[in-house]
């Protein structure tokens, strides 16, 4: 008894052709950890596109600038007013008005000043329209923002010495002229008679005083707030 063997066919294999599949040569591969940026961008680029102030609230200096400005041009304008009243309201002697006319002097004086102080607060909210803005080559830095806060600052302390010199001179022709009025007795001399004119002009002084402090206020808070921010 025979037994067959079933011959089982061979499969042949395919010759896998290596050089097909492998590179020829081997790149080393970089890891994405020792890429450094800055060297794909030139310096100007990188110096344009550091951002301004924006660490703090970019609506604070909008909203601050705002509210001073508000303040003080309505300050200015009452301040204005009693100055014309003051000055065209009344004629000044040579003699015993000479403190009053010193007054409405340093007070026009501090209404300049107080001008430029708004022109300041205009420029906060101008400031701070451009931090909103996206591109970071508009948006100021923290220099410039530093200068203009500093420059609000100088303004409203000049604005409030002369304030305080007008109110000063007035305030001494008030006490004069109330020392020299002696109770139950007729006053002869209509030089030594308390005016409200006279009460106008240091009225102007004071609101003026009061709105250089405000003015001053608001940049100081400002400029602390840019001054801790670390861009």
């Amino acid at each position: 008894m025979q037994i067959k063997s079933e011959s089982e066919p061979i499969i042949p294999v395919e010759v896998i052709d290596s050089s097909s599949v492998l590179p020829t040569r081997s790149e080393p591969i970089i890891p994405v950890e020792d890429i450094d940026s800055s060297s794909a961008l030139p310096t100007s680029t990188l110096a344009s596109l550091e951002p301004g102030p924006v660490g703090f609230d970019r609506t604070a200096i909008g909203l601050i600038g705002w509210t001073s400005l508000a303040i003080q041009l309505a300050l200015a304008l009452t301040c204005g007013v009693f100055l014309i009243v003051a000055s065209f309201g009344s004629e000044f002697s040579t003699d015993a008005n000479r403190g009053i006319g010193v007054g409405v002097f340093f007070g026009v004086c501090g209404i300049v000043a107080l001008c430029i102080s708004v022109l300041v607060d205009y420029r906060y909210t101008q400031v701070s329209k451009k931090l909103r803005n996206p591109n970071p080559a508009v948006r100021p830095n923290k220099a410039d923002t530093m200068n203009l806060l500093r420059l609000g600052i100088i303004v409203g302390l000049v604005g409030m010495l002369l304030n305080l010199l007008g109110a000063g001179s007035t305030l001494n022709v008030l006490v004069a002229k109330a020392v020299s009025q002696s109770p139950g007795m007729t006053i002869i001399d209509a030089n030594n008679i308390i005016r409200a004119l006279d009460v106008f002009v240091e009225l102007a002084n004071v609101i003026g005083i009061a709105a250089h402090y405000a003015g001053t206020l608001a940049s100081i808070l400002l400029l602390e707030r840019v001054y801790h921010h670390h861009p």
